[in-house]
């Protein structure tokens, strides 16, 4: 499964505040952050993305969890089953490329995406 660790003085409610809801277009398609929603204990965050490839859209959410002090994993949430395609992937290394250069002080740690990272 996809996943990208972000290390740093990240806090989810103050992402939740500052987040910017985005639309981008790409050779391959739109991809939207629709809307976020954060866990009643501010430990889960869950962005409502779509992407669009190849005339198909797929909507599903990226979670970002708290994994402990200065680390939180970034996701595809598994109870909404979408196919991991290409634009999918890059919809979450897109998210984690933002929450990253959006924090300052942030940067990515474990994840299985590294080539995606740089051109998401």
């Amino acid at each position: 499964m996809p996943h990208v660790s972000i290390e740093g003085p990240l806090v989810l409610e103050d992402l939740f505040s500052a987040f910017e809801l985005r639309v981008e277009r790409t050779p391959a398609g739109p991809r939207r952050v629709k809307n976020l929603y954060l866990s009643r204990r501010k430990n889960t965050l869950l962005l409502e993305t779509l992407v669009v490839e190849g005339g198909v859209t797929r909507k599903f959410y990226l979670r970002v969890d708290a994994k402990g002090p200065n680390r939180h994993g970034i996701r595809i949430d598994p109870l909404v089953h979408v196919e991991r395609t290409r634009g999918v992937q890059n919809a979450l290394a897109w998210v984690a490329r933002t929450i990253r250069d959006q924090i300052p002080g942030c940067s990515f740690g474990a994840t299985n995406m590294a080539g995606l990272l740089d051109e998401a």
